[in-house]
Parts: C-alpha cells; structure tokens; sequence
C-alpha cells in the first residue's frame, strides 16, 4: 500500500479484503485443511456455508462493520471467497473468510 510518499507493508491479517476491475488478476486458492487451529472454529463454518452459495447472491458484514451487498458468490478457498459486487460498476473481490461476521442469504 502506498499514499504515493511512503510504502506501507500491512499484515496479512488484517486485510479484509480486495477488489479488482474485471477480469483481474488471476486468483489460485488453496484447498481447505484441517489445521486444529482458529480456522477450524471460525473461518471453515462460513467457508461451508458459502460453498453451498456458489452462484447465489447474499449480503456479508465483516469484522469492521462494513457490508457488501448484493455479493455474488463464485468461488472458496483457505480463508477466501471470490465474487463480485456492483459497486457503480461491477468489481470482482477476494474477500477474507476470517473476517466474514455474518451472511445474510438474499430471498
């Protein structure tokens, strides 16, 4: 990250989340595991849940209040959901499981 003055190096845990004009970059996710660790009581649970999502639109909070809205699921990973969001124009985002505080399936 950088103000155009300095270059800031940010830790991986807390970014939420990323956006890119379509197409973007291309994003390989990591197949989940089983690790024993915090992902097994926060981040697969929501991980599951959005894998029955795929191709369903629903809403997120994550853990700085922030929502995204109308996100459509595409695709999960190790700590990732990849979707896009219409933002003024539709963008494509890689958003952090592990932030993810609520899902709110879109009737």
């Amino acid at each position: 990250m950088t103000d155009e003055v300095t270059t800031y190096v940010v830790n991986i845990s807390d970014v939420i989340g990323v956006g890119f004009l379509p197409p973007g970059p291309t994003i390989n996710l990591l197949s989940p595991v089983t690790s024993g660790c915090e992902c097994d009581c926060r981040e697969r649970p929501i991980r599951q849940l959005l894998d029955t999502l795929i191709g369903s639109t629903v809403n997120l909070l994550v853990s700085n209040g922030s929502t995204a809205v109308n996100f459509n699921v595409e695709q999960t990973g190790l700590g990732i959901v990849l979707g896009t969001l219409p933002i003024d124009t539709l963008i494509r985002f890689a958003i952090s499981t592990c932030k993810i505080t609520a899902v709110g399936q879109i009737n």
